[in-house]
C-alpha cells in the first residue's frame, strides 16, 4: 500500500466523485489538492461526509486549499489543511492544480509584472470603446423532492461498499417462574372406635380373643380391642314353663385398623368376622362408630411441572428485550424484531408426586439483536437519495433530511432499512445555452427567450443599453444561488 497520494479535485466534481476517489485509493494518506473554482467541499456536509469515509477506511485525509471558506469549514469539521504554498506539488499533481486555476499558476513572474501596466490600459480602452458588461442573472427551478430509499445492513460489512454496518449484540438471560400445585392427597389422622355385639346361636360359649378383625360388608376393618366370652344360648321360661331360646350374646370395644373417616360407619354396617370362629358367631354394631379423621395435602403432578416450566419460558421471552437494550451502547439502537433466543434450558424444583403447595421452575438463555448506528444510517440514506434526483437537477444537500427509518426484512445477521428522505432539488441550468439565446437581443427578448430555457424559473438583464451585445466578453451570466426553503 503506497504511503501517500495527491488527487486534484475538479473544478465541477461532486461529493460521490470524491466519496469514490477517497474509498478507491490505496495509500494511507489521501490529499485532495483543492483549486479556489472547485466548489463541492464550501459544503459543512460534504466535509463531514469525506471525514466520516475517511474514518471507516482508516485513512489520514488532508486538503490543500488556499480558499478561506474551505479552511474554515475544515477546521469545524476537525480536518486537517494546508495552504498551497506549504505543499509540495509536482509532476501531473502540479499541472493539475495549474490547469485547474490553483494558487501556484497564480505566482507573479518577471514578465506577468511587465505586461500587467499594458493590460490596465488596454481594458480601459476597451471599456470606454465596448460600453458597460451585461448581467444575465438566471433562478434555477427549485422544487421537493422525496423518496424512501431502502438501505441493506449486514453484520461485518462495511459502508463503503454499500452497506450499513450492524452489530451483534449478546447477553445471558435467567427467569423463573412459580404455580400453585393442583394434586391432592388424603391421610387418615385418627381411627374411628365404638363397640360391636356378638351373638352366639350355639349351645357352648365361644371365646374371642382380643385383635379378631370385623368388617363391613365393603372391607372396611375394625380390630377388637379385647377378649370376650360369648355365652351359648339360653332356654327362656315363664313361670317355669319354656318359652323360647336366647342366643348368647357379649359386646366388645372395636377400634379402626385404618385411620380416616372411612371407619366413620353407621349402625348396623359391621357385619363380617375373619376368624375361624366366623362361623359360629354373628356380629353388629348396634351404634355408629365415630373418631375417623383426615388431613388433606396439596401434591405436585406432572401437568404442574410442565406449567411452571412454560411459564419460566414465557418470563424468559418477556425479559430478555428489557435486558438486552441495556446492554446496547449510547451511540446505537436496537433494531426492533431482531431479538431472538437460543434454545433454552428449563428446569423444575420438584418431581411429581411430591407435597407441597406449589411447584418453581427456572429457564436460562442468551438473547440475540442486532443494533445499528443512526447516523451511518441517515448518512447512507442521504447517499442513497442523492442517486434518486431526477435528470438535470442536483440536490441542495443542506435541505435534505432523513425520516425514521422503519425496517423490512430481518433475520439473524440481516436488517433492511426504510428510510423516507425529502430535500430541494435545484434544476441545472445550460450556461451557454442562455448566452446563445440572449445574443443581439433587446432585453425584454432576451429575457423571454431564457425563461423558454428547461428548468429556468426567472431572468433578470442588467445593463444592456439597448441590445444584448454578441461578443462574450461583454456578456456575463450567473445563476442566483437559491436560498434554502425557497420554492
Amino acid at each position: 500500500m503506497a504511503e501517500r497520494e495527491l488527487i486534484v479535485v475538479d473544478k465541477d466534481e461532486q461529493i460521490n466523485g470524491l466519496v469514490r476517489r477517497l474509498c478507491q485509493s490505496g495509500a494511507r494518506q489521501v490529499v485532495f489538492v483543492v483549486p479556489d473554482e472547485a466548489t463541492v467541499l464550501r459544503n459543512p456536509v460534504n466535509l463531514r461526509l469525506l471525514r466520516f469515509y475517511a474514518e471507516q477506511e482508516q485513512k489520514r485525509l488532508r486538503l490543500v486549499s488556499g480558499d478561506a471558506v474551505v479552511q474554515r469549514l475544515a477546521d469545524e469539521a476537525g480536518l486537517e489543511w494546508v495552504p498551497p504554498e506549504r505543499e509540495k506539488l509536482s509532476g501531473p499533481t502540479a499541472a493539475g492544480w495549474r490547469a485547474a486555476g490553483g494558487e501556484a499558476a497564480r505566482r507573479p513572474r518577471l514578465a506577468h509584472l511587465l505586461a500587467v501596466p499594458l493590460l490596465i490600459l488596454f481594458i480601459g480602452a476597451w471599456q470606454l470603446w465596448a460600453g458597460p458588461v451585461v448581467t444575465v442573472t438566471v433562478r434555477p427551478v427549485v422544487k421537493e423532492h422525496s423518496s424512501e430509499v431502502t438501505l441493506h445492513g449486514k453484520v461485518g460489512a462495511r459502508l463503503s461498499e454499500g452497506e450499513v454496518p450492524l452489530t451483534l449484540l449478546q447477553h445471558p438471560v435467567t427467569a423463573s417462574a412459580t404455580v400453585a400445585s393442583t394434586g391432592r392427597r388424603r391421610y387418615g389422622v385418627a381411627r374411628a372406635r365404638g363397640s360391636v355385639t356378638f351373638l352366639n346361636q350355639e349351645t357352648q360359649a365361644v371365646r374371642v380373643p382380643a385383635g379378631t378383625i370385623v368388617t363391613t360388608a365393603a372391607g372396611t376393618a375394625f380390630r377388637v380391642q379385647e377378649t370376650v366370652q360369648v355365652p351359648g344360648v339360653k332356654t327362656e321360661y315363664f313361670m317355669k314353663i319354656a318359652v323360647g331360646l336366647r342366643a348368647g350374646q357379649a359386646e366388645a370395644r372395636v377400634e379402626a385398623v385404618e385411620p380416616g373417616s372411612e371407619g366413620n360407619v353407621s349402625a348396623g354396617r359391621i357385619v363380617k368376622l375373619k376368624t375361624a370362629i366366623a362361623g359360629r358367631l354373628q356380629v353388629t354394631n348396634p351404634e355408629p362408630l365415630r373418631g375417623g379423621e383426615d388431613r388433606t395435602v396439596s401434591v405436585v403432578t406432572a401437568a404442574d411441572i410442565g406449567r411452571a416450566e412454560r411459564e419460566a419460558v414465557a418470563a424468559l421471552a418477556r425479559q430478555a428485550q428489557p435486558a438486552l437494550e441495556e446492554q446496547v451502547p449510547q451511540e446505537m439502537r436496537l433494531i426492533p424484531g431482531s431479538l431472538r433466543l437460543s434454545p433454552p434450558e428449563v428446569s423444575a424444583k420438584a418431581h411429581a408426586g411430591d407435597e407441597g403447595a406449589e411447584v418453581a421452575a427456572s429457564a436460562a438463555a442468551t438473547a440475540f439483536g442486532l443494533a445499528y448506528r443512526p447516523e451511518v444510517v441517515q448518512r447512507a440514506a442521504i447517499e442513497a437519495f442523492l442517486r434518486t434526483v431526477p435528470e438535470g437537477y442536483t440536490a441542495l444537500e443542506r435541505t435534505v433530511s432523513p425520516g425514521v427509518p422503519q425496517f423490512g426484512r430481518v433475520e439473524p445477521q440481516l436488517a433492511d432499512f426504510l428510510v423516507p428522505v425529502t430535500g430541494q432539488v435545484v434544476s441545472a441550468i445550460d450556461v451557454a445555452a442562455v448566452r446563445q439565446a440572449v445574443r443581439g437581443k433587446t432585453p425584454a427578448a432576451a429575457e423571454a427567450a431564457v425563461r423558454a430555457l428547461p428548468g429556468v424559473k426567472g431572468v433578470t438583464v442588467q445593463g444592456a443599453r439597448q441590445r444584448v451585445p454578441s461578443w462574450s466578453g461583454r456578456l456575463r451570466v450567473t445563476i442566483a444561488p437559491p436560498a434554502a426553503g425557497a420554492l
